[in-house]
């Protein structure tokens, strides 16, 4: 690696390899296109083999003395479909109806399809985080130019903004990932410190169809259960995938393929998984994203469209599409709007398990075993398992 330039790098098969060379001798690539024009199915082994190719080539200069740098595929339809999309939403209304119909569709199969191959990746972060660039952008190009916002207004936006990306640079962090050499740690916070009683077991593996290597007697349970009051020591559980035992709400997540202490859930929007180490910044990240979404979309309707929110439900205004940049605006707060109509059940449900002190994943558990209970006439589950009021549970949360 060392004495490559700006443009050079090693490939996968070791070769020193140069940007230029990009589209040269690929055979994949080759046989794919000579299928098609001559109408016969490409196997999909064949567009594995092009995508791992276009992972290998798929670099930008670096100058750091160690050659190219390599950028993964999934990062690059983001930017292509994000402002491709709202420009083509902005032509006509209804083209806004189609296109933002469309863009949760595009995302649920994707995310389906994520699920299914239980592959982390970076295009739903990519998604996010090129929408929240490409949006400031437009408001700062289209919005504070008609002088009706003032500069302490775009400074708060900024400040909400940057608090919001560094939550999320925050949450990236370690969730807390247990190793073999550390699998044996003891919390000092108190939702951990009298559960730590753990033993090595050697259960033997038991599969349950296609249940991701989950044992039948692995309920997703702690090694603690409350007996009349009194916590007493159950049997331990082992994880068949890590080979280790797990620590009381601990969980394995089959996409990070990592143990993580008190696992919520993997965030596909941050491509990490949410545990006991970053569960505050991601829940700060939510609050952050939806204040400064908000107030975006607020500051830009009242430049753009004057009385929009007089006697209306939802945003209203008929000479929006009166020109390019104010269709463009009001499109974009109709997209921001459909995004934290989302992130608020996500925010929600967020607080919710919180006052309970239960995690996404004991929510899932309870549910899958019928051991939960319900509140607000069936609208909200449970478990009281770890509940100790909800004043003490967000203390200890926060």
């Amino acid at each position: 690696m060392e004495g490559l330039c700006c443009c050079e790098y090693i490939n996968t098969q070791g070769e020193r390899s140069h940007l230029l060379m990009s589209f040269c001798d690929c055979e994949d690539l080759d046989s794919a296109a000579d299928r098609v024009f001559k109408r016969q199915k490409v196997p999909s082994s064949n567009y594995e083999a092009l995508y791992m190719t276009l992972e290998d080539r798929l670099r930008i200069p670096w100058c750091s003395g160690k050659g190219a740098k390599q950028v993964n595929p999934q990062v690059i339809p983001p930017l292509l479909l994000v402002p491709l999309s709202l420009n083509i939403a902005a032509i006509h209304p209804l083209l806004t109806a189609v296109v933002l119909v469309l863009l949760p569709i595009l995302l649920i199969r994707y995310y389906f399809r994520f699920i299914k191959i239980r592959q982390s990746g970076p295009f739903f972060l990519s998604w996010g985080l090129v929408s929240v660039g490409y949006l400031y952008s437009l408001y700062l190009r289209l919005v504070v130019p008609l002088g009706i916002v003032t500069s302490t207004e775009t400074c708060l936006l900024t400040v909400l903004m940057g608090a919001m990306l560094a939550a999320l640079t925050s949450a990236k962090q370690n969730p807390g990932f247990i190793s073999g050499k550390n699998n044996s740690i003891q919390s000092t916070d108190a939702p951990y410190q009298n559960d730590s009683t753990m033993q090595s077991t050697k259960r033997p593996l038991q599969r349950n169809g296609n249940n991701n290597n989950r044992d039948k007697q692995d309920l997703g349970q702690d090694a603690v259960i409350d007996v009349e009051g009194q916590r007493v020591a159950a049997q331990p559980l082992w994880c068949h995938v890590c080979k280790m035992p797990r620590p009381p709400r601990a969980g394995h997540c089959m996409i990070c393929k990592r143990c993580v202490l008190r696992l919520d859930h993997h965030c596909i929007w941050i491509d990490h998984c949410v545990g006991k180490n970053n569960h505050r910044s991601f829940l700060l990240t939510l609050v952050l994203f939806m204040s400064s979404a908000g107030y975006g979309v607020w500051l830009s309707l009242n430049s753009t469209c004057p009385g929009w929110y007089s006697k209306r439900w939802i945003p209203y205004c008929p000479q929006a599409y009166s020109t390019s940049s104010s269709a463009l605006v009001f499109t974009c707060c109709y997209y921001t709007l459909m995004v934290l109509t989302a992130m608020s059940g996500i925010l929600v449900s967020q607080l919710i398990n919180i006052s309970w002190n239960m995690t996404g994943r004991e929510e899932r558990v309870a549910i899958r075993n019928k051991t939960y209970k319900v509140r607000c006439c069936g609208f909200c589950v449970y478990t009281d398992k770890y509940d100790k009021g909800c004043v003490q549970n967000w203390w200890e949360f926060s």
